[in-house]
């Protein structure tokens, strides 16, 4: 994961009262320049494979479903691996995500994730279980 920046702008469907639908083509475009074109978790530049992703969870939190600040850019097999498991993963646009440190350990041929500066907190925690599910 990388830090990202999002329009501060909301799309306009997003803003229409009532709309329960969030993968309208002006948020999947403006998710797309924000993210330049890849996945939030794991970086991949997704071509044709992108899903809007929920930062929390819409089976878990309803009430953000169509919150522009829970929509993200992710691949189909990223969202697949979070699901609603990983709602209280740290916010890449509001939150110092380089603190957390991903790298591979050649011996053992697998990705280690750590926090660079041993932040011990909940959301840190589960951001990087999730890393490690998904990588």
């Amino acid at each position: 994961m990388i830090r990202l920046t999002k329009s501060v702008e909301t799309p306009p469907s997003l803003l229409v009262v009532g709309n329960s639908t969030y993968n309208q083509q002006d948020v999947v475009s403006q998710l797309i320049e924000d993210h330049k074109g890849k996945c939030y978790l794991c970086e991949r530049i997704c071509i044709t494979d992108y899903e809007i992703e929920h930062l929390k969870s819409s089976a878990n939190k309803r009430e953000l479903n169509t919150s522009w600040d829970n929509l993200f850019l992710s691949c189909s097999y990223c969202n697949r691996k979070k699901l609603q498991l990983f709602d209280n993963i740290v916010n890449p646009t509001t939150q110092n995500i380089e603190e957390i440190i991903q790298c591979v350990h050649l011996a053992e041929n697998k990705n280690i994730c750590f926090c660079s500066n041993e932040l011990e907190n909940q959301q840190v925690e589960e951001t990087i279980n999730l890393l490690h599910r998904i990588f």
